[in-house]
């Protein structure tokens, strides 16, 4: 009974879902609409070239130091030596039945293990290193020895930059709309005069560089509807994605529009 109980309440909810879909989006209305406005609005991304404060190792060859400091860098893996290790394993040892065999072998201070020269299962911990003896059929007994290589780190000190670099960085966004069938885009060349008299926006520099960046545009078309009752006196918008397009729509042109329930427009 729980599973049917379930499978009711999915059914339900699947129908609730299906309903509100056909009348939120599936299902449309035609209305009679004339075109009341058009409307266009352009904009232009601008972008200056300003100096941009950075730091690190390396400078880039277009930049300018401001400052140099000697700091440390890293270590370099220099100083090797090769220590030998003694590990007493007992006569009635057996990998096998026993598990692996453990010890601690001392590394003198401020050197460490190269681990490229033991096997895998060896870790080192602190100043001290331990190794784990692998399950094999056969394990020598009594005192074997084998060499562990270490090495001592070198502190390596190198020069530090603070310095200057010439980067493009957006400055501002200039815009043009309108309501006639005309459109045109900002005047990048009026706006560069008023950079250079001083009048731009705040962080423009008078005699940096100026590029014109990335463009939008966006193209909309205004709808009343006519008819009788509640049908009457609706206004719709429809975004039309080429201005060519666009432009075919005329103030007093008639159109159907079928509209769904969340006020998505098609013109027919």
């Amino acid at each position: 009974m729980r599973n049917l109980s379930i499978v009711s309440a999915v059914l339900a909810v699947l129908v609730v879902a299906g309903v509100s879909l056909y009348f939120g989006v599936i299902k449309r209305t035609d209305y009679e609409g004339e075109v009341t406005r058009v409307y266009w609005e352009r904009s232009a991304l601008v972008e200056q070239e300003q100096p941009i404060r950075k730091e690190g190792w390396e400078v880039p060859a277009n930049a300018r130091v401001l400052e140099k400091e000697r700091k440390f860098k890293n270590y370099t893996e220099e100083s090797y030596d090769v220590l030998e290790v003694t590990v007493s394993v007992p006569t009635d040892y057996n990998a096998e039945t026993d598990g692996p065999l453990s010890f601690v072998a001392q590394i003198p201070r401020n050197y460490y293990a190269d681990m490229d020269s033991v096997p895998e299962d060896e870790y080192q911990e602190g100043t001290f290193f331990t190794y784990r003896v692998a399950n094999q059929e056969e394990t020598e007994k009594g005192d074997v020895k084998f060499t562990l290589n270490i090495f001592k780190p070198v502190a390596v000190n190198a020069d530090w930059y603070i310095y200057e670099v010439m980067e493009w960085k957006p400055l501002t966004t200039l815009s043009l709309d309108g309501n006639d069938s005309n459109p045109s885009w900002p005047d990048m060349a009026a706006f560069e005069a008023q950079v250079r008299n001083g009048s731009g926006p705040d962080g423009s520099i008078r005699d940096g560089k100026l590029r014109e960046g990335r463009r939008s545009e966006q193209y909309t078309v205004y709808f009343e509807t006519s008819g009788d009752g509640s049908a009457r006196g609706k206004e719709y918008s429809k975004k039309i994605s080429s201005v060519a397009d666009w432009q075919r729509y005329k103030v007093g042109d008639r159109y159907t529009l079928s509209v769904n329930a969340v006020g998505s427009v098609e013109i027919r």
